[in-house]
């Protein structure tokens, strides 16, 4: 069983994935704190409980949820994806209920590449709110390749991406023309671009005195907006959370001394 993590901030208490949940994640409001890091903490555990599992059966019961039956050592899973806007999400699951239906296209699509493939890993990339599940699948030659199922969660943004072992596009739940986008489009035949970075450090890889260079850059600003400009995969509940550690208020001015203690909490 995943024991997921429930951390008691000073603001409010928030469970960052409630293990096995019926149909939504759960927290104070109905709402939920889902940035980079949050996912970090739930790609380590799924990748964990689920590498070298066999996708068995792919579901869709709504244009933006998959449900994937899931055959591990210890019996069977399921993994529940939505890039709903409101509320995108990805978990293990046991009590949600649905009627398959005819399989919409998308699904079908999903099930000729990826049903019956072993997962091979699950992975996000840096910081960002993107995962991907990589799989070993053959296709109707024999032929065994690793395709990728890539699984963006950012808000009214949030999708789900086919990647063929050259990491082209096969299709997108949402598809993203030209005239969508300028920069980023998703459609079949071409290749994935990883979204827009953003001028941030990364605070498991990055030293100390790139943090606090990066910190200083941000002086103007008070404590939290400095977290949010300077660290990638942070979000405002985690930000304010890091002040809180800090003893500084998060619309306290920063100085010298506060990113030292911004510094040393970070570190912990």
């Amino acid at each position: 069983m995943l024991t997921y993590t429930v951390r008691v901030c000073h603001y409010k208490i928030y469970v960052i994935i409630s293990n096995r949940c019926s149909t939504k994640l759960k927290t104070e409001g109905d709402t939920m704190s889902f940035d980079g890091y949050t996912l970090r903490c739930l790609v380590d555990e799924l990748n964990a409980e689920l590498s070298g599992s066999r996708i068995e059966k792919i579901y869709q019961p709504a244009n933006d949820l998959l449900v994937m039956n899931i055959r591990t050592k210890r019996g069977k899973d399921r993994l529940l994806i939505s890039s709903n806007p409101s509320n995108p999400r990805m978990h293990l699951t046991e009590g949600y209920q649905f009627n398959a239906g005819h399989p919409p296209m998308f699904c079908m699509l999903m099930r000729k590449h990826f049903q019956n493939g072993i997962i091979v890993s699950i992975s996000q990339e840096g910081m960002d709110r993107v995962a991907v599940i990589s799989v070993r699948a053959t296709d109707e030659l024999g032929i065994a390749a690793t395709k990728h199922i890539v699984v963006e969660i950012m808000g009214r943004h949030s999708n789900v991406i086919l990647l063929d072992s050259s990491r082209v596009i096969i299709d997108a739940a949402k598809r993203v023309s030209t005239e969508m986008s300028s920069y980023r489009q998703l459609y079949p035949g071409i290749l994935y671009k990883s979204p827009p970075g953003q001028d941030k450090l990364n605070m498991l890889k990055d030293s100390s005195e790139a943090l606090m260079q990066k910190l200083l850059e941000c002086n103007r600003l008070n404590a939290e907006k400095a977290i949010l400009n300077s660290l990638e995969g942070i979000g405002r509940l985690l930000a304010r959370e890091i002040c809180h550690r800090s003893g500084i208020q998060p619309d306290a001015r920063l100085d010298s001394n506060n990113i030292c203690r911004l510094l040393d909490t970070t570190e912990e």
